[in-house]
């Protein structure tokens, strides 16, 4: 998949909303880990997943290794968490080509979405 850069996406996006209510849109750090496991146990639950210590300390780690295939990004008001998105590439035989697979939600509207082809340019 071609590389992506955040920076500049999530730079666009929040120069584009700075006169709008502010939600920013950036990538998840260490402070959020307690407000973002709870938006991440709600999701398993709405897929009916049984999270597990490991599972979750795992994916945390992920998120915040910037070299790792496992992406994040989550929405911010002040200092809340108000969603997130966990995205990755995937090879798609079918296609010859990667594609990326995204999930996000926002625990507070039980708003769950997914979106698993997302073709590289």
């Amino acid at each position: 998949m071609a590389a992506l850069n955040m920076a500049a996406v999530i730079e666009s996006y929040n120069e584009h909303n700075k006169l709008s209510p502010m939600t920013l849109i950036r990538q998840p750090k260490e402070v959020d880990f307690e407000q973002w496991l709870e938006f991440y146990q709600v999701y398993a639950e709405h897929y009916r997943v049984a999270l597990t210590e490991t599972g979750i300390q795992t994916t945390w780690g992920w998120l915040m290794d910037s070299s790792h295939l496992l992406q994040g990004l989550v929405a911010v008001q002040g200092a809340a968490l108000v969603g997130m998105a966990h995205f990755r590439a995937m090879p798609s035989p079918l296609r010859g080509q990667n594609i990326g697979f995204l999930d996000f939600g926002c625990p507070a509207q039980r708003s769950w979405r997914w979106s698993g082809s997302i073709a590289a340019g």
